[in-house]
């Protein structure tokens, strides 16, 4: 989720530092957020680039819809980092925390694994999480295979995430 620097600074009480300045919580959230959000876009490129040079990977998509949807992902997981975190006082437990949601959703979003493969028990669970939505939405714009859940789905609960996990994130963050 990118956000592990962020718990560092509270450690070191910068964070605690510029809640003495004018910088409002929402603020310092969305700057933290776009600058991951580019960071993560200059990844992306990256790893177009080394696929389609070295591994002859054809991206057969529309650029524009992918790179809305990249953004979209990225930022919704970005934020959702900076909620998780904002449990963690250390720098060791916000990695535990950050971990213990990752991993189960790697392996349960259909990611690595068809969602046919799954167990029955874990579909509800799976539905639920926001990487099934994006996965799905990518597969979709970069190599034209027919939306499972449908697209306007798909970016619809991306964006829900988003806008649910930024909340809570703001509301949760605290200077020190």
């Amino acid at each position: 989720f990118g956000t592990f620097g962020f718990v560092e600074l509270r450690e070191k009480k910068i964070i605690r530092r510029l809640g003495a300045t004018p910088l409002r919580r929402s603020m310092m959230l969305w700057a933290e957020v776009l600058i991951r959000l580019v960071m993560a876009l200059v990844q992306c490129v990256v790893i177009v680039a080394v696929g389609t040079v070295f591994f002859h990977v054809r991206v057969v998509g529309n650029w524009l819809h992918i790179l809305g949807t990249v953004i979209l992902g990225a930022a919704t997981f970005i934020s959702l980092g900076y909620f998780l975190v904002s449990f963690a006082r250390t720098n060791e437990s916000a990695q535990g925390l950050i971990q213990v949601v990752q991993f189960p959703m790697m392996f349960m979003s259909g990611i690595f694994f068809p969602v046919e493969l799954m167990p029955g028990f874990l579909r509800p669970i799976m539905s639920a999480i926001p990487l099934t939505y994006l996965g799905d939405a990518l597969r979709h714009f970069m190599l034209r295979l027919p939306s499972e859940f449908g697209i306007e789905r798909d970016l619809s609960i991306l964006a829900v995430w988003l806008l649910v996990a930024l909340f809570f994130a703001i509301k949760r963050f605290r200077w020190d």
